[in-house]
């Protein structure tokens, strides 16, 4: 039960930090032209959120070995208190299997998408340079995995520009980005940030591939009224990059945008200071501890074992002991958290 509370625990953590992101990302960053920059903040925000707790954890683990290798390891006695607001057993138990079944009904989405792409990919007339003619012209041209699907009827009226809008998204492995996200997803299918934080960053990638297609020479007006066209064409999957994907209205008005200049881009640095606030004032263990029915000193006690000159002490028969008679203390951590004590030769 202490695993399953503490990844619960990390969850929640890691879900904070990222509303915490994209809140920054929606008042500041969402709707500014510098596109390369948003995709690389959100992108970052799921790293940052998902890897702060773990590397923190190995800092401080690293920083407590170092201190007791060096003698500065301290041993504090006293009562603990008790966890007010604790959650019992079966309510973990039943947010747990909440949390797989929709696990599971989300890895089943996302198999199934990558099925129907991988069928279409199956079936398409392979034309030579990562391009899969598709068969049903309902299909609105996308790409996925460094493949330019797209139906014949969509390559001949307006091939050059969908051809360099779905190449600008190979080139660029928006897939990548897409599958990440959608991880994401699968793994916090709960949490409405992870699938705004999809949205947005397809927004992006939208908006990146239409300013290669204005940056080809292609006419501006042409390539707009076929955006308009394709907006009632098949969509494949959720995940793929889709040539219809979001509101054509927004991607036009993008197009016509004067350049953002670079001052907005310095409100990302607000990422900084709430990233600070949620490791200062968002106890994890506490989290972790309230669920496991103890507290962070009681689960830590617990699983250390203390030698002492070689024989093994209870943890309350350790305030006997005299701190000047103390000539070392190490930690290990593998395979067991033990706690070597040293006492100077009388």
């Amino acid at each position: 039960m202490a695993s399953l509370s503490q990844f619960i625990a990390y969850l929640v953590y890691s879900g904070i930090i990222l509303t915490c992101f994209y809140a920054v990302y929606r008042f500041f960053l969402r709707g500014k032209t510098h596109h390369g920059f948003n995709r690389a903040y959100l992108l970052c925000s799921y790293a940052v959120a998902f890897g702060f707790l773990p590397v923190s954890k190995l800092a401080a683990w690293a920083s407590s070995v170092m201190a007791a290798r060096r003698g500065w390891v301290s041993i504090e006695g006293g009562a603990s208190s008790s966890v007010a607001g604790e959650i019992p057993d079966w309510a973990i138990s039943g947010i747990a299997g909440l949390y797989l079944c929709g696990v599971a009904v989300m890895a089943a989405v996302t198999l199934a998408g990558l099925y129907r792409i991988i069928k279409i990919r199956r079936n398409g007339v392979k034309a030579g340079d990562g391009i899969v003619i598709v068969d049903d012209q309902r299909v609105a041209p996308f790409s996925w995995g460094g493949c330019v699907y797209v139906s014949e009827s969509a390559r001949s009226e307006n091939g050059g520009a969908v051809m360099v809008h779905e190449n600008a998204h190979r080139r660029l492995r928006h897939w990548v980005d897409t599958m990440i996200a959608q991880a994401v997803i699968v793994a916090n299918w709960f949490n409405p940030v992870a699938w705004m934080m999809l949205r947005e960053l397809k927004d992006v990638h939208e908006y990146q591939a239409d300013a290669a297609v204005a940056g080809s020479g292609a006419d501006p007006r042409e390539y707009q009224l076929m955006l308009i066209r394709s907006a009632s064409g098949i969509k494949i999957s959720n995940f793929a990059n889709c040539l219809n994907h979001g509101p054509v209205s927004r991607r036009i008005d993008m197009m016509l945008r004067m350049p953002s200049g670079g001052r907005s881009m310095w409100g990302a640095m607000l990422s900084v200071p709430l990233l600070a606030s949620v490791a200062l004032f968002v106890n994890f263990d506490a989290m972790a501890a309230a669920m496991e029915h103890t507290t962070v000193k009681d689960a830590d006690v617990r699983d250390v074992e203390f030698v002492v000159d070689g024989k093994q002490m209870r943890y309350d028969d350790l305030q006997s002991l005299d701190p000047s008679e103390i000539k070392s203390i190490s930690v290990t951590k593998n395979p067991e958290a033990k706690v070597f004590i040293e006492l100077k030769d009388k």
